[in-house]
Protein backbone atom coordinates (compact mmCIF):
# COMPACT_ATOMS: atom_id res chain seq x y z
CA UNK A 1 0.00 0.00 0.00
CA UNK A 2 2.37 2.26 0.66
CA UNK A 3 4.24 1.61 -2.64
CA UNK A 4 1.33 2.92 -4.46
CA UNK A 5 1.01 6.15 -2.34
CA UNK A 6 4.76 6.78 -2.95
CA UNK A 7 3.35 6.63 -6.92
CA UNK A 8 0.96 8.42 -6.48
CA UNK A 9 2.75 11.18 -4.70
CA UNK A 10 5.11 11.07 -7.97
CA UNK A 11 2.18 11.61 -9.64
CA UNK A 12 1.21 14.46 -7.97
CA UNK A 13 5.04 16.09 -8.20
CA UNK A 14 4.58 15.75 -12.10
CA UNK A 15 1.23 17.46 -12.48
CA UNK A 16 1.27 21.01 -13.88
CA UNK A 17 -1.64 21.89 -11.43
CA UNK A 18 -2.08 21.80 -8.17
CA UNK A 19 -4.51 19.60 -6.11
CA UNK A 20 -7.47 20.85 -4.53
CA UNK A 21 -8.16 20.89 -0.53
CA UNK A 22 -10.30 17.85 -0.75
CA UNK A 23 -7.44 15.52 -2.70
CA UNK A 24 -4.86 16.74 -0.75
CA UNK A 25 -6.63 16.11 2.47
CA UNK A 26 -8.18 12.65 1.26
CA UNK A 27 -4.70 11.96 0.19
CA UNK A 28 -3.04 12.93 3.44
CA UNK A 29 -5.91 10.81 5.63
CA UNK A 30 -5.71 7.58 3.66
CA UNK A 31 -1.47 7.73 4.12
CA UNK A 32 -1.77 8.63 7.85
CA UNK A 33 -4.30 5.29 7.87
CA UNK A 34 -1.47 3.35 6.31
CA UNK A 35 1.28 4.27 7.99
CA UNK A 36 -0.58 3.74 11.44
CA UNK A 37 -1.29 0.25 10.97
CA UNK A 38 1.61 -0.47 9.54
CA UNK A 39 4.75 1.33 9.53
CA UNK A 40 6.49 -0.57 12.26
CA UNK A 41 6.50 -3.33 9.28
CA UNK A 42 8.07 -1.43 6.92
CA UNK A 43 11.48 -2.72 5.06
CA UNK A 44 13.95 0.41 4.41
CA UNK A 45 12.49 0.85 0.77
CA UNK A 46 9.04 0.75 2.37
CA UNK A 47 10.22 3.36 4.87
CA UNK A 48 11.94 5.77 2.49
CA UNK A 49 8.98 5.42 0.70
CA UNK A 50 6.94 6.61 3.64
CA UNK A 51 9.64 9.26 4.47
CA UNK A 52 9.37 10.45 1.13
CA UNK A 53 5.41 10.82 0.82
CA UNK A 54 5.22 12.73 4.30
CA UNK A 55 8.49 15.04 3.64
CA UNK A 56 6.15 15.96 0.74
CA UNK A 57 3.25 16.37 2.56
CA UNK A 58 5.04 18.36 5.13
CA UNK A 59 6.38 20.38 2.54
CA UNK A 60 3.21 21.60 0.25
CA UNK A 61 0.78 21.71 3.67
CA UNK A 62 3.70 24.49 4.90
CA UNK A 63 3.71 25.88 1.50
CA UNK A 64 -0.14 26.32 1.72
CA UNK A 65 -0.20 27.35 5.22
CA UNK A 66 1.95 30.91 3.96
CA UNK A 67 -0.48 31.55 1.09
CA UNK A 68 -3.98 32.34 1.43
CA UNK A 69 -5.94 29.70 1.28
CA UNK A 70 -9.30 29.31 3.24
CA UNK A 71 -8.14 25.83 4.24
CA UNK A 72 -4.58 27.68 6.11
CA UNK A 73 -5.72 26.39 9.39
CA UNK A 74 -6.38 22.82 8.28
CA UNK A 75 -2.85 23.03 6.38
CA UNK A 76 -1.57 24.19 9.58
CA UNK A 77 -2.38 20.88 11.52
CA UNK A 78 -1.44 18.65 8.84
CA UNK A 79 1.93 20.06 8.67
CA UNK A 80 2.77 19.53 12.34
CA UNK A 81 1.31 16.79 12.32
CA UNK A 82 3.92 15.29 8.96
CA UNK A 83 6.32 17.00 11.10
CA UNK A 84 6.00 14.19 13.56
CA UNK A 85 5.67 11.37 11.23
CA UNK A 86 8.69 12.82 9.25
CA UNK A 87 10.69 12.52 12.93
CA UNK A 88 9.33 9.27 13.44
CA UNK A 89 9.75 7.92 9.95
CA UNK A 90 13.28 8.79 9.84
CA UNK A 91 13.67 6.97 13.44
CA UNK A 92 12.57 3.95 12.24
CA UNK A 93 15.08 3.98 9.35
CA UNK A 94 17.19 4.56 11.53
CA UNK A 95 16.30 1.16 13.85
CA UNK A 96 16.85 -0.25 10.48
CA UNK A 97 20.04 -0.07 10.01
CA UNK A 98 20.67 3.34 7.64
CA UNK A 99 22.28 6.42 9.10
CA UNK A 100 22.11 9.88 8.38
CA UNK A 101 23.91 10.22 5.38
CA UNK A 102 22.55 7.14 3.62
CA UNK A 103 18.85 8.46 4.43
CA UNK A 104 19.29 12.03 2.84
CA UNK A 105 20.80 10.22 -0.48
CA UNK A 106 18.29 8.02 -0.70
CA UNK A 107 15.58 10.86 -0.26
CA UNK A 108 17.60 12.86 -2.81
CA UNK A 109 17.62 10.30 -5.32
CA UNK A 110 14.10 9.68 -4.93
CA UNK A 111 13.29 13.66 -5.67
CA UNK A 112 15.68 13.29 -8.66
CA UNK A 113 13.83 10.32 -10.13
CA UNK A 114 10.44 11.78 -9.09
Amino acid sequence: MINALYEKMVEYLNMEDEIDFKEFDGYYKQTLRELEANYEKYDQQQGLHALFVMDNLKANSESRTQRKFPEAKKYKKISQRTHIWVEALFAQLVKLGMNEQQIQEQMEKMYEDA
